[in-house]
């Protein structure tokens, strides 16, 4: 039997319609699901940290986004690695979101941390909220030229850090390898607060934090930035220099380079493994509208948190190049600097 041109474009315009109205059903169905649900926003850090500031002035634009309650709550450890611990051992969770440390996520991995129990490519990407600008943050009465003044007896460099995969010590390795510092990591300081701390009393010498982070004790004390993290400068502090504007041997731009490029992975909300793909599309989109948003931007950009959205596909990208074995940087030399060397 023939179908007339017009029954078969009416049938058209009814499945088109058709379908959707089931995609606006679906889209209304998942909000409904988080709708007076509460959403559990978990940070690998302690309270006052840039993860914490990030994450609580996400919470209240997710709350408008999905009707659900926000709660931010701390469960540090491991260097922030124990949260991500916890994300690869559940099947499936819709309501509950974790802020990653992505740099020192993928660091673990690289390194064969003990304390990494996950796969990072199998993490499941909501977007990235920021890069990870770092800064170079020195004691008070010290100077990078005063570090680098006698190569054939140099000074001690003490810097505080967390634990060996955390972004502290990360830093530190890689920075004291590409400019000959004679350097010791010192672990266990519980997050950026408390290593700036131990600057403050004297008993380290440097740290690497985030700018941010940085910039709220540089006011009210003696500490220094020598040195932005970057290849390009701060727009929050455009008058520091950036590690490439500094003398370095030409060997040494492998391991700046390989700092910057950790660096740019940033901070990322990632989901349990085996979330519906309904409910993952959904925190997505939501998390876009957020992060895109001017007038979000300029407010974070007014508590000096600097907001850089990135995708999900993004940020898989970016991981999976940075753990290619194909890198540039020789990797028995980088498992020797991350993890032995400087410790």
């Amino acid at each position: 039997m023939k179908i007339s041109t017009g029954f078969t474009l009416l049938f058209a315009v009814l499945l088109a319609l058709f379908t959707t109205g089931s995609k606006s059903f679906a889209t209304d169905d998942v909000k409904a699901a988080y709708v007076d649900r509460t959403i559990r926003l978990i940070v690998g850090y302690g309270a006052g940290g840039g993860y914490d500031a990030f994450a609580r002035l996400i919470a209240p634009e997710l709350e408008r986004e999905t009707g659900a309650n926000v709660v931010v709550q701390n469960k540090s450890g491991a260097g922030g690695l124990a949260v991500l611990n916890d994300v690869a051992r559940t099947d499936s969770d819709i309501a509950t979101l974790t802020i990653a440390n992505v740099s020192a996520a993928v660091n673990a991995k690289l390194i064969g941390s003990e304390a990494a129990r996950f796969s990072v490519t199998d993490f499941v990407w909501l977007g990235g909220i920021s890069s990870d600008k770092r800064v170079l943050l020195m004691a008070a009465g010290t100077s990078l030229a005063d570090w680098r003044s006698t190569p054939q007896s140099p000074a001690l460099i003490r810097w505080a850090a967390g634990g060996k995969t955390d972004n502290l010590a990360l830093s530190a390795a890689l920075l004291s390898e590409a400019f000959g510092f004679n350097s010791k990591i010192i672990t266990g300081y519980k997050g950026s607060n408390e290593a700036i701390a131990a600057l403050l009393r004297g008993e380290a010498d440097g740290t690497v934090v985030s700018i941010e982070t940085a910039m709220n004790f540089v006011h009210e004390t003696d500490l220094t930035i020598a040195a932005v993290l970057s290849d390009k400068r701060s727009k929050l502090a455009p008058d520091l220099p950036t590690l490439y504007e500094m003398d370095m041997h030409p060997a040494s731009r492998e391991w700046i380079d390989y700092q910057v490029n950790l660096s740019t992975l940033g901070r990322a909300l990632i989901i349990a493994p085996g979330t519906p793909q309904a409910n993952v599309d959904f925190l997505r989109q939501a998390l876009q509208r957020i992060l895109t948003d001017p007038d979000f931007i300029k407010s974070a950009a007014e508590r000096g948190r600097a907001i850089n959205f990135v995708t999900a596909g993004a940020i898989a990208s970016a991981t999976n190049s940075v753990l290619d074995p194909a890198s540039n940087v020789d990797r028995d030399a980088l498992l020797t600097v991350l993890g032995q060397k400087y410790f």
